[in-house]
Formats: structure tokens, sequence, C-alpha cells
């Protein structure tokens, strides 16, 4: 379903979440659309009764829901990840070390059309699936080293090279009248420094962003609309970060704070700007579902509209958060205080109720050098983010703001088999997003 767009450089194909993902090509070359392409990334796969996220500090990949894809235990452990997105009984993820697209779950166009690790259009950056398609923002993988997820020859000539390389791509069945759905528009303009660097798929359409905010769309939306998707994109106008939901778009126009949206808008509201209400367009704060949109208002706290009222589990009030994305019938969202992950709207599969254990790490497993990670609890090692869309590794740049504390770690073995001693370490550093909430800076790593 839905997902958000700006990234934290300039404005980025896909938002990133939870604790961080890759860092920034290190490379001064690097223009702007490229960094923005290879810098954020979505961790929150969210679909019909299931909910899924990439934890950073391994790509280790973890579901929660009654509902959650066929196979996903299975091919969860078979990978690392680098980005997910979930649908209507299928998942598609990216695999972190080779960039390669696999698709999974129930028997679906999806599944069984998605293009092997063997052929053309394989790689991909960003994914969004729909009622019975998905789309992916695919790009020339020679070009790009994937384990630092930056140019190969970062040099003027390869930005250009790797720009007009970028393109959306689509697989699965057509949508109702029409089978435009498979088909996204080719806007990006490479000379120009615009490539498509988003692409949102809904029931029968799909829509792609461009770098300079340009929006286009195919298909149809749906419910015996013949109507090309198309018509009713508004003109003119250029767009911070769009979303897509259902039936209908939403976005938060250049230099505006409300919603503008377009296609089967119901009366529920989905469509319509809450009164009083101004949405800061933000990476990562926009999404919309089946009548709902979503998004995060100028204090970073989610605002829900369209069936939002009628949710068994509200939108929570008062919580800032760093993003959202949401799936058919339900959104979550990471904590911007504690990052920890909060989930709401129709939640009768348990989709909204995230394991405990899922932000944390047994001490046994300790991160390797430069690993932001913190001390909690005896025995355990909770996962601390630096910024939004890097990751702390060696050589890499990274801001992180920490206060100096004293921690449980692990000391040992115990004498008792099977059990490891705990004790107190003096000065460890915790790890915040938000600079009042620490003492100290670092540049690089910890």
């Amino acid at each position: 379903m839905a997902r958000v767009t700006r990234g934290t450089l300039a404005r980025a194909s896909v938002a990133a979440l939870l604790t961080a993902a890759a860092t920034a090509s290190s490379a001064s070359a690097a223009s702007a659309p490229v960094e923005a392409l290879l810098s954020n990334f979505v961790f929150l796969g969210v679909g019909q009764g299931f909910s899924s996220a990439v934890r950073s500090l391994d790509d280790s990949l973890y579901f929660w829901g009654n509902q959650v894809p066929t196979t996903s235990l299975e091919v969860a452990e078979s990978a690392t990840w680098l980005t997910v997105e979930g649908g209507e009984g299928v998942e598609c993820g990216i695999v972190r070390s080779t960039l390669k697209v696999r698709c999974w779950g129930a028997s679906s166009a999806v599944v069984t059309n998605a293009p092997a690790a063997s052929e053309a259009d394989s790689a991909g950056l960003q994914l969004s699936i729909g009622a019975s398609h998905a789309c992916m923002i695919t790009f020339d993988e020679t070009l790009v080293n994937p384990t630092t997820l930056s140019l190969v020859d970062d040099t003027p000539e390869n930005n250009a090279a790797f720009l007009r390389s970028v393109k959306p791509v689509c697989w699965g069945a057509q949508g109702q009248n029409s089978g435009g759905n498979l088909t996204p528009p080719q806007i990006g303009d490479a000379d120009d420094e615009d490539p498509v660097v988003s692409v949102h798929t809904g029931d029968a359409f799909t829509c792609v962003h461009t770098f300079k905010g340009r929006i286009a769309c195919s298909g149809t939306y749906g419910n015996g609309n013949r109507e090309d998707a198309n018509n009713a994109v508004p003109t003119g106008v250029a767009f911070k970060t769009i979303a897509a939901g259902e039936l209908h778009v939403c976005g938060v126009p250049e230099g505006g704070s409300e919603l503008r949206c377009w296609g089967q808008c119901s009366l529920l509201g989905e469509c319509r700007t809450p009164e009083g209400v101004s949405f800061s367009g933000a990476p990562g704060s926009l999404s919309a579902g089946r009548t709902f949109t979503c998004g995060l208002n100028l204090d970073d706290q989610p605002v829900c509209t369209g069936r939002a009222p009628f949710w068994s589990r509200l939108t929570p009030a008062d919580v800032p958060m760093l993003e959202i994305n949401s799936g058919p019938t339900h959104t979550c969202g990471i904590r911007r205080n504690d990052t920890d992950l909060q989930c709401w709207g129709d939640c009768q599969f348990r989709e909204c109720d995230p394991p405990e254990a899922f932000n944390t790490v047994k001490c046994t497993r300790r991160g390797a050098s430069g690993t932001c990670l913190r001390g909690v609890s005896p025995g355990e090692c909770a996962l601390r983010t630096c910024t939004s869309g890097m990751q702390w590794e060696i050589g890499g740049r990274c801001n992180c703001f920490f206060t100096l504390s004293d921690a449980f770690v692990r000391l040992g073995e115990s004498t008792t088999p099977g059990q490891v001693r705990c004790g107190v370490q003096r000065d460890v550093a915790r790890f915040f997003l938000v600079r009042g909430d620490a003492e100290n800076e670092r540049n690089g790593c910890v």
C-alpha cells in the first residue's frame, strides 16, 4: 500500500525507519538525487492483517499478526534485508547483500511474476504493492556497490549514468478496466537531475514521483472507473511527498501544508484536510490505506482522516513520530522519543501488537565495532539509532547524540549451565535521536 517519500538529505524515494538504514554515499561527487536514492529506505512492511519490520542492527526481518504471508519465517531467515513492503497475503523485500527483489506468500500474480534474481530489472531500491500488482524502482546494478550503497565510481559521469538507468518497473495482474497499472509513467529526466525516485501503487493504478516533485499516474482508480488515472493528477503542482491508498492518492505540495488528494474519494473524508491541521510533508510523514489517510502534523503527531474515527484502536494522541506507514486497514509508526513501534487502526488480527523483543538483541551477539548499542537491562542490549537514513559503521560518517552512564552488560559465562553473568559497566554510551536528550555529540563511530 502506501508510503511516503522525502529523504533526509533531499527528497528521496523512500522513508527511513526504526533505527536508520544505509549510510549516505561518502563521496562528495554524489549529486543530491543520487544520495536521495541511495540513502533512505522503508523498513516497515504493513499488509492486510500483519506487519513486518527490518531491524537495522542485523538487517533481520520480523513479522507479527495472524495473517502473516505463508513461508514468511523461512524466507526471512534465509537472507538479510534492505527494505520490505506488505500487501494482501504477500510480502516483497530487497535482499541486503544483492539488492535483488524477492516476493512470497499466497499464490498470486505478485509472487509468480516477480523478477527472478537472474533477470534484468531485478535489483531495486524501493517497493510498493497494490491489490494485484507490485512496482519497484530499479537501476543498473553494475554501477552500485551493494555493500556500501554508493556508486562504484563516484564521478559526474557515473552519477549521470546511474540517474539515466533509474526507472520504475511493475509486475502482477492488470487492474480493473485497465492494464495501465502495469505500465508506470516514465517521466524521469536524468539530464535535469530529476529522476523518478518513488513509485506508489493502489488497487488498479500506479503513480510515480520525481526528485523535483512531479507526479504522473497510470491505470484507473477502480470501482468501475474507466478514466485514465493521470487525468485527475493536479497540474502545475510540485509535491514534497505523496502516498497512495486503495483508491485515492494524497500529497503535500511544496510550500504548503494542506492535503491535495485525487482519485476515488469516499464520503468518509479521507481526501480532506482536517480543520486546523497543517501537515509537515517531511520524510516519512504521509501514508494512506483503504478509505483513510494519515499524516504527521507540524509537531510530528499523527492525524488520520476518513475511516479513522471508527477504528478499534484509535490514532495515538500527542505522540510525536519519526515516520509512519500504512497497510489497507492499519498504520504503524516509530515513536520519536524512544524509537519503539506503535500501531493503530482496525487491529483484529494482532497486526498492531509488535513483539516486545523486536528491538533487543542478546548480549551474546555483540555488534561489530561502530554499531550503535546501549545496555538497558541484565543480559540484553537494545538498539538505538543514529540519524534517520544512516547507520553506524567503520569509516561511516554519522552524527549521534549520547550520554554516558552505567549499564548492565555481559561479564561472561555463569557457573550455571546455559546462563550468563551480567554486571555493571561504567560510562556506557546511551544514544538518542534528539540533541536535547543527550550531553554529547560524536562524528563517526563510537
